[in-house]
């Protein structure tokens, strides 16, 4: 590889593995970090189709236009509406590590976060006492799917939630 292709793939690949690292450290699962890092290499791989060589070069509508690409590649909706996931995350991850401005990714809704790490372990601890499994499938039969997910969100799995709960037998 020559020196300027190396400068090239540097900077994004240095953004994704510092994002992955975090996402280890939070808990993350092997399998989900794989995926992360495959989502994020296919859309860095994209820019650089579109000339963008740094972090810094990302601008707000690269991620409408790679939304399109994929969907354009027969990439499924599920897959499609994943990949913008991780990607939000990882640009909002840069953005409050101050590598990217804030305007790369789409604004929320505004509407307000039900959730926070200490009512999610409260939730899962109330839970457990009504005897609910605190398990993906448990919750979600008990009607608790919005919970998994912000633990996820939250935690980077469930495992990890149920862990800061001390529900780790659950």
């Amino acid at each position: 590889m020559n020196e300027v292709a190396k400068h090239e793939h540097t900077d994004f690949d240095r953004a994704r593995d510092k994002y992955l690292k975090n996402a280890k450290r939070r808990g993350l699962s092997p399998a989900s970090v794989t995926s992360y890092q495959r989502h994020i290499d296919r859309f860095t791989e994209f820019l650089r189709q579109r000339k963008r060589e740094r972090v810094t070069d990302i601008r707000p509508r690269d991620l409408e236009a790679f939304a399109s690409y994929l969907s354009k590649q027969d990439f499924s909706t599920t897959t499609c509406a994943q990949s913008r996931s991780i990607l939000e995350k990882w640009l909002r991850f840069l953005a409050h590590e101050g590598e990217v401005d804030t305007s790369v990714f789409p604004a929320t809704s505004g509407r307000r976060r039900k959730w926070s790490q200490d009512k999610i372990v409260s939730a899962l601890k109330r839970l457990h006492r009504q005897g609910v499994a605190i398990s993906y499938p448990g919750l979600r039969r008990a009607g608790h799917g919005n919970l998994t997910n912000a633990a996820c969100r939250y935690f980077g799995s469930l495992t990890a939630a149920r862990t800061a709960a001390g529900l780790n037998d659950s």
